[in-house]
Parts: C-alpha cells; structure tokens; sequence
C-alpha cells in the first residue's frame, strides 16, 4: 500500500491576491515585480513564506496565493483536486471555503468564499476573468475527505513550483557586474582606437539603451562612488520597454532620467511596474516631438 507522502497547508492558512496590470511583465522583473506585491499588502513574512502564481491574460491580472511552508514536502490544499482534472478542460471546484479553477491540471485561480452564492461562482469568474468552465464540482465533506485521500496516497510524484519572498539575487548581481565591465571596456577600446573620429548622427537618433550607457559614464567619471549596478538595472528596465532616456543627472545620492515616449499611459504604467520606488517629479506634452516627457528620480543608494 502506498503511504502519504504530502503534509496538506489547510484553506486557513492560504491567502489569494490579484494583482491587474496593463500589460504581461517581463520574466526578467516578474517575480519582484511579484514579491514587492505582497509586500504592499503588509503581510508577515518569514523565512518559510512562498508564493505560487498565474498570469491570466483575459483579465490582465495575476492570480497569487501566498503561505507558509515550514515543512519539506507540504503543498496548499486547492492542489490536492489536481487528480480530479482532465488534461484538456477548465474544471471548476466549489468546496463549504473556497472555490479553484484548474486548466489542463494547472491551478488558475483560487479564492475564499464570501459574499458570493455557490450558485453564482461559475458566472462571476465567466464575466470577472472572461474564462468559460467546461465542468463545475461541489465538493461537499465527505467528498473532500475521498479527494484529499487519494491524493496523499497516490504514487506519483507532483512537482510544485512555488516561489520564496526571499530575493535569491546575489548571481543575478554578478551577471550585472560582469555586463557593466564588458560594456566600459568595449566602450573605451573603441574610444582609444578612434580618437578623432566624428559622430555625425542627431542626438535622438542615438539608440536610447547606448545613449543611456554613454551619459552615464560621462557622469559616474567624476564620481568616487558608483551605484552602478541600481543605475544599469534601471536603464535595462527602461530601455527593455522601449523608453528613450532623454538626458540624467546624478545628485546626493538620486539620479534624475527626463525620459520620452508617444504614449502617456505607457510612461505611467512602466514606471508603476518597476521594482523600486520611482518619483515622478513631472510630466508634460512636447508638441514640437509630438511625445511626452517625464522628469524621474530615484535613490541609487537604497
């Protein structure tokens, strides 16, 4: 006979989030992106919190549930119905707690039963996440005892991906190093190879993610310390998103970006998204560029 191999995290224990954005981010901000999320929401954390979750595109929103695992081979309870799931269907269970909706075994959406009737559950996720379910359960007690316990006592081995709120960045932050240092010693190779050569082209046919290099180190030569690696993880994340760096400067610890694009909406949203706390000093409308321009600082140091 097989033997239980899960602890299960209880429905009490779990909290679920959803976070609308204007657009999918990028894998390489996601998951801080992710993790400063729950941040705002003033959650406890520890060294044993996860979190698990899913981008729904219908609804621009991503769907978190955050909990504490403290031990080695636990998993939240919405997981447990994954052996009830069909490979190909959005299935749809309803419990006394909770309600999670599963698509081809992958956990979509998992939320505490409040004000909603269990009526009214299927209709409320087809009309909020624009999702259509092709099977609804009602999981009463002693059906949910016969699905958790098969569950513990089946053979095979589920693997999870579930994400600490500890940021594991310290490799992340030698790649960056190593980049920055390839990039200065390109750039004064090629400078030294070619003292007297010429630029011809107008500044705003610069690519922004050169230009950006190219003021920063013009700035950062007269400095004794260089934040380089917030400064550079900021141009990327500008640059990534097609923003134009227009022209910054570096002062007590702030660098202040005037940065450019045709849409406003899309200035707002990328600076709403970044990972760190981004001031927005002023935006206006150049009329003569036909774009926007926004006047940004943000401390380097923190």
């Amino acid at each position: 006979m097989a033997t239980k191999t899960w602890e299960i995290i209880d429905c009490s224990n779990i909290q679920s989030f959803s976070i609308k954005v204007t657009e999918e981010i990028s894998d390489k901000y996601l998951l801080d992106f992710l993790r400063t999320s729950l941040e705002n929401q003033q959650l406890e954390f520890s060294t044993n919190s996860k979190f698990y979750y899913n981008f729904i595109p219908s609804s621009l929103s991503y769907e978190i549930i955050y909990f504490e695992d403290t031990l080695k081979l636990s998993v939240p309870e919405p997981f447990i119905f994954i052996e009830e799931c069909d490979t190909t269907t959005k299935e749809l269970f309803v419990t006394n707690h909770y309600f999670c909706l599963f698509d081809s075994k992958q956990l979509l959406l998992y939320k505490d039963i409040k004000n909603i009737l269990q009526e009214d559950i299927q209709t409320y996720i087809e009309q909020l996440y624009k999702i259509k379910i092709d099977k609804v359960t009602v999981v009463d007690e002693e059906k949910y005892e016969l699905i958790k316990n098969k569950f513990l006592l089946q053979n095979k081995k589920h693997s999870f991906t579930f994400y600490s709120m500890k940021k594991e960045n310290s490799f992340q932050i030698f790649l960056i190093f190593v980049s920055v240092m390839i990039v200065l010693f390109t750039f004064f190779l090629y400078i030294s190879l070619n003292p007297n050569q010429q630029t011809t082209a107008k500044d705003e046919n610069i690519p922004s993610y050169e230009k950006g290099y190219k003021k920063h180190l013009l700035i950062y030569k007269e400095i004794d310390k260089k934040p380089v690696n917030s400064s550079i993880e900021l141009f990327e994340y500008l640059v990534s998103h097609n923003i134009f760096i227009e022209k910054l400067s570096y002062k007590n610890s702030k660098l202040n970006i005037v940065v450019e694009n045709s849409s406003r909406k899309k200035l707002l949203a990328v600076m709403k998204n970044y990972i760190k706390n981004i001031e927005i000093q002023s935006i206006q409308f150049d009329e003569k560029l036909n774009k926007y321009k926004m006047d940004i600082s943000i401390d380097v140091k923190k």
